[in-house]
């Protein structure tokens, strides 16, 4: 019972639109007040006051009105415009027919005054003040001029007093109300306000570091595309102004090789990394050995140069991940690589892959140089630099990093261990598909 009587009570109070504050404590003041005009009209006619209860009662439906413009026809201006008059007339009317200055009607004003500055606008305030200072004023040299006018309603001072009570209590109970009201109402304007500040905030550091990734990234792109294309240039002109033994053109078009690889490598990495960015990715089942094995066998030729072996002890049956194809095999291939440019000649690369539970993870490890400990920090962002190999392998810059991207793109996770002169192991792991 309770539950419902919440329900109805937020309904109608408007508060499941999540409208402004005015609007909302328009619809609780215009609520309290209709049920507190009916128990005071219906307390004056247990005082012996018909009069007074009669013009209390008649104001409940025209209040009912100006609650049914405000909460539900959308016309808060014209409701709150309409509620202050007819506080005005109401007042004015109780004032002349409940006793005057000796009635409670001064309680009413003041009650009236704090409800209309609540929901009317701040500019406004001083019109609202103006005229009730006037009003008030008015009915007390009115009723000096003309205290014939005045309906004296109490036959002793008891009735008085009680009249006085009756009246004063439930306005304090509306203040009382009004007051937790504006708490509560104060405390979750503040929240809300401290909630989307914080939000601003993140999103600005967010912005912020954003900024500060894609400049490094600019800065990285212009020298791994700037550095091997001047090597190209220069070697090219080397081959045309000089005459060279076959043996030094052999080294120089093997270094051209090399250059042309790793430009290539690192433009594919741009490639797709521009081409995934702000797109919604769609991630497929596909078979995990299938697209690693496709990827050993481009490697192949770069670990023969240099007699490193690599062995991979991949299951039999499938092993279905949740992934993008051009994605993993990305990854593959840079982790790959690195493995084999790490690793000194004759040295091994081992690669496995392990299923657990609802997930899959692949190893690639190494027996190479390992990735000194002042380092791995950085090794999947930015600020990483690029090394040369054991051979001096030019880098090709961005590889960890857009790995990185690319698994948590994909709902997956990369990680690392590595001892210095002994070598390192990568793992990547994809939820099956």
């Amino acid at each position: 019972m309770i539950t419902s009587f919440k329900k109805w009570w937020i309904y109608l109070s408007g508060f499941e639109q999540h409208s402004q504050m005015e609007h909302r404590m328009f619809n609780v003041v215009s609520l309290i007040c209709f049920f507190t005009l009916i128990i005071i009209g219906l307390a004056n006619y247990a005082l012996g006051l018909p009069k007074v209860g009669n013009w209390t009662l008649l104001m409940v439906p025209l209040l009912a009105f100006v609650y049914y413009l405000a909460r539900f026809a959308d016309r808060f201006a014209l409701a709150s415009f309409l509620f202050a008059s007819l506080s005005y007339v109401m007042m004015m009317g109780n004032y002349l027919l409940n006793s005057g200055i000796n009635g409670p009607t001064v309680y009413g004003f003041l009650l009236t005054f704090l409800i209309i500055i609540l929901i009317t606008p701040p500019k406004t305030h001083i019109l609202w003040f103006s005229l009730h200072v006037i009003s008030v004023l008015g009915l007390y040299i009115f009723e000096a001029s003309n205290p014939s006018v005045i309906t004296y309603q109490y036959n002793d001072t008891y009735a008085q007093m009680a009249d006085h009570i009756l009246t004063y209590v439930p306005v304090l109970l509306f203040m009382y109300i009004a007051g937790i009201f504006l708490r509560k109402s104060y405390n979750s304007e503040k929240k809300l306000a401290d909630e989307r500040l914080t939000a601003i905030n993140e999103q600005k550091q967010e912005l912020e570091f954003t900024n500060k990734e894609k400049d490094r990234l600019f800065s990285i792109i212009g020298h791994d595309l700037r550095s091997p294309l001047n090597s190209i240039q220069g070697y090219l002109e080397i081959l045309n102004a000089t005459n060279l033994s076959v043996e030094d053109r052999n080294e120089i078009q093997h270094q051209l090789y090399d250059l042309t690889t790793n430009t290539s490598h690192l433009l594919n990495n741009l490639l797709l990394w521009s081409s995934k960015t702000g797109d919604k990715l769609k991630l497929s089942s596909l078979d995990l050995k299938e697209a690693t094995m496709e990827v050993v066998d481009l490697i192949q030729p770069q670990a023969y140069k240099k007699s490193v072996e690599i062995s991979c002890a991949v299951p039999k049956e499938e092993l279905v991940v949740k992934a993008e194809r051009d994605m993993i095999q990305l990854v593959i291939r840079n982790i790959l690589s690195n493995a084999v440019k790490f690793t000194p000649e004759k040295g091994k690369v081992n690669l496995w892959c392990e299923a657990n539970g609802q997930s899959v993870t692949m190893f690639i490890q190494d027996n190479g140089t390992g990735i000194p400990k002042n380092k791995q920090a950085d090794i999947f962002t930015s600020q990483a630099k690029s090394t040369k190999g054991t051979a001096h392998e030019s880098g090709i810059g961005l590889g960890l990093v857009l790995c990185k991207e690319f698994v948590s793109a994909m709902d997956g996770s990369i990680n690392f261990e590595s001892i210095e002169n002994e070598g390192s192991t990568f793992s990547v792991t994809l939820n099956k598909g």
